[in-house]
């Protein structure tokens, strides 16, 4: 396993608020792709998460986090991080070390299948053809509520299995 952390900024770059690049992660074994945990460790996280079905995206939810609240990024969703709000937002997040992030489909496209401008405005991006957007506040997976990431790891390794078996993901309630 792996533990990364992000800081992002309060900033807008024109029109649209910061954010990271935009990721998949790429298949494993006929088994979907990894998934991967996040925990909100100060400020408020928007998640833009598109679900794709073969080359088609079938789903797109953009989630808001706030400091504590832990998300889900479920096999075959791909992912972006933004900070629309005004405080530096940082993040942690649990991944398998087998997992390899693919960023083609972003750049190709420039970006996701939204964007988040000023104002918290989802604007579609026209080089995809994409279902309406989903907009609600993450919903904690049971295996990590009233616990920190890290202690909750420490804690029960064995209960994070899925990260590391994505086939295992489907036994936990999903947040995308």
């Amino acid at each position: 396993m792996r533990y990364d952390v992000t800081v992002m900024p309060p900033l807008l770059l024109g029109e649209e608020y910061v954010k990271t690049m935009g990721h998949y992660h790429a298949p494993v074994d006929g088994a979907g792709s990894y998934p991967e945990v996040f925990e909100v460790l100060e400020g408020e996280a928007q998640f833009l998460i598109q679900r794709q079905q073969g080359e088609e995206i079938v789903d797109v939810s953009l989630l808001t986090a706030r400091e504590g609240d832990k998300a889900l990024i479920s096999s075959d969703c791909g992912h972006v991080l933004i900070n629309a709000s005004s405080r530096q937002l940082v993040t942690g997040n649990l991944i398998s070390n087998s997992c390899v992030q693919s960023y083609n489909q972003y750049l190709q496209r420039r970006g996701a299948a939204f964007y988040v401008l000023a104002g918290r405005r989802p604007v579609r991006n026209p080089r995809y053809s994409v279902p309406e957007i989903h907009v609600s506040k993450v919903k904690t997976p049971s295996l990590l509520s009233n616990r920190n990431l890290v202690e909750a790891f420490q804690e029960n390794t064995d209960r994070f299995t899925f990260l590391n078996k994505p086939s295992k993901c489907s036994q936990l309630s999903e947040t995308a």
